[in-house]
């Protein structure tokens, strides 16, 4: 069962319901779908009627909270960190993804690795970037020849180390 939250007060209600005709299970995506369909089909219409959908079964309506249910939930809230911000030991347990930029910065800092001596050969600083990068293979050689030309190198093929 998909509860839909159409507006404040308004849900529609959702289930698979394979006796109805076109009905399957219940995928929230394919309703997505049918929806940008009937728009395509009516240009002038700026709603959809849930009555299209094969799973739809009706509509719940409901008020605003009292004051006890505010509260409650509320306490809620704050027992489960409902906030959507992370704490800093979930941000680190998580590892958030991080912009292509920040990520380049790993490539200078491995070459600097393989001009100290601490890399020895390509295969372990390959290795290396791929897995602190998370790049496909050709995003990464075009980021690692780009560094080496700046350091004096022709490309990753041709760099002994």
């Amino acid at each position: 069962m998909w509860i839909y939250i159409k507006k404040r007060g308004i849900g529609e209600i959702y289930v698979a319901n394979n006796s109805r005709k076109g009905g399957q299970a219940l995928s929230v995506q394919r309703i997505i779908d049918r929806e940008a369909k009937w728009f395509k089909e009516n240009p002038g219409k700026r709603t959809v009627r849930a009555i299209i959908h094969p799973e739809y079964i009706g509509s719940v309506f409901f008020g605003a909270f009292t004051k006890a249910e505010d509260k409650r939930y509320n306490a809620l809230v704050d027992k489960h960190h409902a906030s959507g911000k992370l704490t800093d030991e979930e941000e680190v347990k998580l590892n958030p993804v991080r912009d292509k930029k920040e990520l380049e910065k790993e490539i200078p800092l491995a070459l600097d690795l393989v001009e100290k001596g601490e890399i020895k050969s390509k295969r372990e600083l390959w290795d290396k970037l791929k897995v602190s990068t998370g790049f496909d293979d050709s995003l990464l050689v075009r980021h690692i020849n780009r560094h080496l030309k700046i350091r004096g190198f022709k490309n990753f093929n041709s760099f002994e180390i």
